[in-house]
């Protein structure tokens, strides 16, 4: 439950920043005559706000990156008058292998030291050899 109060209460301050970017910040007459800091302006809480929206509902925050990522690049070839039916399968595409790729990934626990106590098994190594020990 606490998880998705912090998530609801990202997701808003996210959509809030942009709402205010969108009203405080002048807008250029044309995508490709924008400065890069209207761009980072208008971009970063937009892909926040699209992430934290998206992991609501999936609740695979890695998943929600991905798509918002394919989002953001369809809104600037959008943005460009480059987005065709092409690049649009394409994107679509990509973001379905990364998902499917990323899917199971999950943080483990790490020992103080930041690395990750394997054992003996999952390190590769056992106990004894396969190959038998050859004798002259």
């Amino acid at each position: 439950m606490l998880k998705l109060i912090l998530k609801v209460v990202a997701t808003l301050a996210c959509w809030g920043l942009l709402i205010y970017v969108v009203i405080a910040v002048p807008y250029p007459n044309s995508f490709t005559s924008a400065s890069p800091e209207q761009l980072l302006f208008f971009f970063w809480p937009l892909f926040g706000a699209l992430v934290f929206t998206i992991s609501i509902f999936l609740n695979s925050f890695l998943s929600a990156i991905f798509i918002a990522l394919g989002l953001l690049l369809l809104l600037i070839l959008k943005g460009l008058n480059a987005l065709n039916p092409l690049f649009v399968i394409l994107t679509l595409l990509s973001v379905i292998l990364l998902i499917t790729s990323f899917g199971n990934f999950k943080l483990r626990s790490t020992s103080k030291s930041g690395l990750r106590n394997l054992s003996m098994m999952e390190s590769g190594l056992t106990l004894r050899s396969k190959f038998p020990k050859i004798n002259r």
